[in-house]
């Protein structure tokens, strides 16, 4: 029976079917509704609506989607409280790409002025040797120490290549999100 004020059929009864192919009415769902699916029927005893069965598999899989697309709309959220706009993520991403280059700029000069230093530290003591002399305890220990810094200087330069290689990658999908938005 449709009313005009609700033109939706109201639901009068709820069948299903058991393991066996019986069915069975009542007036409330009940557990066994759920478990073996069930439909709604009106005083005409006229299908209005079908409901699979329940399936914790099946609620699992909707439960992560519905998470998933949640955790990505507070993403898109974030983003945009974070950045505001493509032009201000891009120009954070410059900043801090410049800032990096800077840092490896002033490595790669200090790198240099070790390596010559080394250079000289070994030329010195190969003259020691070549005239036969034992080379000085602090001439060892300046061409350790200066082995060290330039290993050093050298991982951290690498260092920067790599973020610098990880802030592109990661301000792309940001962009690339935020076009999109």
């Amino acid at each position: 029976m449709t009313n005009v004020n609700n033109p939706q059929p109201i639901i009068r009864w709820y069948r299903y079917y058991n393991s066996s192919g019986q069915p069975s009415l009542s007036s409330t769902i009940t557990d066994q509704h759920l478990k073996y699916g069930y439909e709604a029927l009106d005083r005409n005893m006229q299908v209005i609506k079908r409901v699979p069965p329940y399936s914790t598999e099946s609620y699992a899989r909707q439960k992560a989607k519905r998470e998933a697309e949640a955790a990505k709309r507070q993403a898109d959220i974030n983003l945009r409280r974070t950045y505001g706009s493509v032009a201000q993520a891009t120009a954070k991403r410059n900043q801090m790409l410049a800032d990096m280059a800077s840092r490896k700029t002033y490595l790669q000069t200090q790198l240099t002025g070790l390596q010559q230093m080394l250079g000289k530290d070994i030329a010195q003591a190969a003259n020691y040797e070549r005239q036969g002399k034992p080379v000085p305890a602090m001439l060892k220990k300046s061409i350790t120490d200066n082995k060290k810094n330039v290993h050093e200087a050298q991982q951290n330069i690498q260092a920067i290549n790599e973020r610098q290689q990880q802030v592109i990658q990661q301000y792309d999908d940001i962009l690339r999100r935020l076009k999109t938005m």
